[in-house]
């Protein structure tokens, strides 16, 4: 099935009405008088009708005078009707304020500047393409807002924007900066399977309700400084090129994120510092949320940063730990290295004692040989002495030195097993 053509931004009625006085250029910066021009036309179109109560809510909602909701004076109609003629001709019909705001699968060629524009009805921009700057900062949705498969190829502005119902983009493609800080969604904001292919800032906006970004991808950082989750937050299966920048936040204890390191970041010398530190406060989050198995996942990744870190006297022994019980939470690991202690000198014994017996009468010295091996694995219970101290009594260097090391790996090896099934099954 081939893809929808895209529709021209400059046939559409709704951005005739975001563009009386003249569309926006290209490139970084926006005439921002032109702006102010245009957003008086638009803001006073959609709260013009309304009562004098609702349009203060929604000025002070979108931070504008007063003066800009009230209705569209005759010079001003005069410029709209002159705007559409020119564009559709003399038959056209002028959108009714509460509509849907229609830019689905619209290309913008041009800037799209939004700002502190009240979206009254629903404001639907699914599979729409901005091939310039989306500059929504501090514009207010009073309705569902749709992004859904939306492209924004330059940088996208949503600084301060209210959302005061569901907010969508799922499947959305950010492909420049991408800037929700301080914004505010008050009903579900859905980010999933969307792709951030440089920054996202959501620093200090607030979710009031379920914040979704499962399967989304951000392909660099992630900032949430001081950004409040206050309901359901659903980061599983989401991936990070870099470790989320999650700092003085406020984490609801139903928050979610994927314990895979195959969706988060290879270390990386360059970046293990700073990692570290982002790594750190996660765990922190966790463990005030009281969830052990998240908390032990992010101190694992918080270690394999730190075992780049510093000279090769302080890496060694955290590499060491992450080997031999991938930082205290593999069973499988000490249980290889368990079987491993005793496998090995269990094959030396057999040799060394009953070689003949094993080549040709079989059998007879296996007993013997496994029963020391095993003894000497655990020979801090005392069974090597107890059951092989006559041995032990002419025992030559080599076997000495092999049954005390066998004691000393078993001990350590055993430890990390139980401190693998102590965070794996512990309870707060």
């Amino acid at each position: 099935m081939s893809e929808e053509k895209l529709k021209p931004a400059e046939q559409n009625l709704w951005y005739l009405l975001l563009t009386v006085y003249d569309e926006q250029g290209e490139g970084f910066d926006y005439d921002r008088d032109l702006h102010a021009r245009n957003r008086r036309i638009w803001n006073g179109w959609a709260l013009g009708h309304l009562d004098e109560a609702t349009r203060q809510k929604w000025a002070d909602i979108a931070e504008i005078q007063m003066s800009e909701t009230e209705p569209l004076t005759e010079d001003e109609m005069s410029a709209v009707r002159a705007r559409f003629v020119e564009v559709l001709g003399e038959h056209f019909e002028l959108p009714k304020p509460e509509s849907m705001v229609e830019f689905e699968n619209v290309e913008f060629k041009a800037n799209l500047v939004a700002e502190q524009c009240v979206f009254l009805g629903v404001a639907n921009f699914g599979r729409a393409t901005f091939t310039q700057e989306a500059i929504f900062g501090r514009a207010t949705f009073t309705q569902w807002a749709i992004f859904a498969g939306a492209t924004f190829t330059e940088w996208t502005y949503f600084a301060g924007a209210t959302f005061t119902q569901a907010a969508d983009f799922g499947g959305a493609t950010f492909k420049e900066l991408a800037f929700f800080n301080e914004a505010t969604f008050t009903q579900r904001a859905n980010f999933r399977s969307a792709t951030f292919d440089v920054s996202a800032n959501f620093e200090s906006a607030a979710f009031s309700r379920w914040a979704i970004f499962q399967n989304a991808t951000f392909k660099q950082t992630a900032i949430f400084l001081n950004t409040s989750f206050n309901s359901e937050t659903n980061f599983t299966n989401t991936t990070f090129g870099e470790v989320p920048r999650i700092h003085q936040a406020t984490m609801h204890e139903a928050t979610y994120f994927t314990r895979d390191a195959a969706y988060w970041p290879k270390p990386d010398a360059k970046t293990a510092e700073r990692s570290a530190d982002d790594y750190s406060r996660l765990r922190q989050f966790m463990n005030k949320l009281q969830k052990p198995d998240d908390e032990h996942f992010f101190l694992r990744q918080e270690l394999a940063c730190k075992a780049m870190l510093g000279g090769w006297w302080h890496r060694l022994p955290i590499r060491l730990y992450g080997w031999v019980s991938d930082y205290g939470y593999s069973l499988l690991r000490p249980t290889i290295g368990l079987a491993a202690t005793w496998l090995v000198p269990f094959l030396a014994y057999l040799v060394a004692f009953s070689w003949c017996h094993v080549l040709y009468d079989g059998g007879e010295p296996w007993g013997p040989a496994f029963g020391l091996s095993i003894a000497s694995s655990f020979g801090f219970f005392g069974f090597n002495r107890v059951y092989y101290g006559e041995l032990f009594s002419t025992a030559p260097d080599w076997l000495m030195f092999m049954t005390g090391l066998q004691t000393i790996l078993g001990f350590i090896f055993l430890f990390f097993l139980g401190l693998g099934l102590r965070n794996r099954f512990r309870l707060r």
